[in-house]
């Protein structure tokens, strides 16, 4: 007997957002387990324009053949950003995106004629973007569905921005909890992630937790040694991803509240962390010392980077000198991203810095250099990702 399931991802392939994988590997391999998703996601144009990126339609090869996706029209929210002010009310009055807002009339609207047709037996649903927790809360209560939630990320205690007080702090928390009260099970990336959630929910069900991570496809058997050195002129250090750091919200971030104005004053931050640690600033300033101190290397080390290309990128590397030795691809699709990766020698592993904590998620781009068999060069702070690259042996 096979189990129907309403899966509802706004993040979905083609759409290549780094959040799509998780759920296209779900719904890849849980028909194996005699589960059928029913993914609900949105239109393929408009999934790309609301989260700023391309279509990658290669994505959709992996999905077994005959799987069920419904694509429901999501309003484009212009309404909500057509000036600075009414930019300002919807950021600084919400505590959340306002995907779900957007996108809930035509949803619920046509969901009575899928349920009758599938008759699912749970509703699954993925974070972020968090505006797809209630969503889910108040299907999961119309219909009298059990409810489990998969938490990529953290969502009250996420560090890299700033709440706007800590009215919204209090109300993201609260939002949150009523999210995992009406849960049946609460699934998390990494063991930092789990305890997080936890610790700020000590009357949520203990059990109720559970640690699912990601995981990779490769048939390679992963070496127990590599040879840090390859025989070759060059060597290739190659990046693959977005760095999400912001330097504006770092500021926010650590700028005391008098050398603020206005309604930043109010601004609250429960855990701080330094993004600028995920950044290459840190590999730029040991590239730069190495080639002061040894110039010979000028010759030998060349850097690549895969992905959109962030304003404050380029006045980075040229604040390093180190113009003429860096390519930046920009975006590619996921395939081709993964060719290219094979002729990186070095792949490169920042992470941000918790401060008084460990860093708690694992990016999916992780999963490919392990897959890829290739050294790791990690800018690493204390937390998952050190922990994933040192028993991974790479």
């Amino acid at each position: 007997m096979r189990i129907p399931i309403i899966f509802l991802a706004m993040e979905f392939a083609p759409v290549n957002t780094t959040g799509n994988f998780r759920s296209l590997k779900f719904v890849k391999y849980l028909r194996e387990f005699g589960i059928d998703p029913i993914v609900i996601t949105f239109n393929e144009d408009e999934g790309a324009a609301y989260f700023n990126t391309a279509k990658d339609n290669a994505l959709m090869d992996e999905l077994p053949e005959g799987t069920t996706i419904y694509r429901i029209h999501c309003e484009d929210g212009k309404g909500y950003y057509s000036n600075k002010f009414n930019s300002f009310l919807t950021i600084y009055f919400s505590t959340k995106d306002t995907l779900a807002k957007r996108w809930r009339p035509y949803l619920l609207k046509a969901l009575d004629k899928i349920i009758e047709r599938h008759s699912p037996k749970l509703i699954f649903t993925s974070l972020p973007p968090f505006s797809s927790g209630m969503l889910a809360v108040e299907i999961a209560r119309k219909y009298k569905l059990p409810l489990v939630v998969d938490m990529r990320d953290l969502y009250a205690r996420w560090g890299n921005a700033p709440f706007g007080s800590v009215i919204h702090y209090w109300l993201t928390l609260a939002e949150e909890r009523r999210i995992f009260e009406r849960s049946k099970a609460i699934i998390g990336v990494t063991p930092q992630l789990i305890q997080i959630f936890k610790e700020s929910h000590k009357k949520i069900a203990q059990q109720k937790f559970h640690l699912l991570p990601n995981g990779f496809d490769s048939t390679e058997e992963i070496r127990d040694r590599i040879y840090f050195l390859p025989n070759k002129e060059k060597i290739v250090i190659g990046y693959v991803g977005s760095f999400y750091y912001n330097p504006k919200a770092r500021a926010e971030i650590f700028n005391p509240w008098w050398k603020k104005r206005g309604h930043k004053m109010l601004t609250y931050t429960p855990v701080k962390e330094d993004w600028l640690y995920r950044s290459p600033y840190f590999f730029f300033k040991t590239i730069d010392r190495l080639f002061n101190n040894y110039p010979e290397f000028r010759a030998v080390i060349s850097i690549e980077f895969i992905g959109n290309i962030p304003d404050w990128l380029p006045n980075m590397i040229e604040e390093f000198g180190l113009s003429e030795y860096v390519k930046m691809h920009g975006f590619i699709p996921h395939k081709e991203a993964l060719f290219i990766q094979r002729n990186f020698d070095l792949l490169l592993a920042t992470s941000e810095m918790v401060i008084g904590g460990e860093h708690y998620s694992l990016p999916s781009k992780i999963f490919d250099s392990i897959g890829l068999n290739k050294p790791i060069l990690g800018f690493v702070t204390e937390g998952i990702q050190k922990e994933f690259i040192v028993r991974s042996g790479l």
